[in-house]
């Protein structure tokens, strides 16, 4: 799949890993499927977390690379 450009910065970034395929949005998105599985909050907030950090220390690597 081509990547579109407003993609292309957060897989340079490392944001993402891959494009697989465009998701629909309005009508062709389908219907919303609630899951009575209680969500893990601490988890998620956790992940969330660890991501930010790692795209702290990638910004940093980025300047230090950009200042050398």
């Amino acid at each position: 799949m081509k990547i579109p450009k407003g993609l292309q910065p957060l897989l340079d970034d490392g944001m993402i890993d891959t494009v697989v395929r465009s998701l629909k949005s309005g009508k062709e998105a389908g219907r919303f499927a609630r899951d009575p599985a209680a969500a893990d909050v601490d988890g998620v907030l956790t992940q969330i977390e660890d991501e930010r950090r790692e795209a702290e220390a990638r910004q940093r690597r980025r300047e230090a690379a950009d200042a050398a």
